[in-house]
């Protein structure tokens, strides 16, 4: 039972760091998601054609 919450902290933990390091670095998300956009842009343009 002890093991099944440590975990659940851990996960938690993880998810906030990851939340913080993205917050933290707003430039960084910023270009990864604009690189996204253009990728799935180019997939769908790639495929129509």
């Amino acid at each position: 039972m002890n093991d099944k919450i440590n975990q659940k902290k851990n996960k938690n933990n993880t998810f906030l760091s990851i939340f913080l390091i993205t917050f933290k670095h707003p430039f960084f998300f910023f270009k990864n998601f604009v690189y996204s956009c253009f990728l799935a842009t180019f997939a769908i343009l790639y495929r129509g054609m």
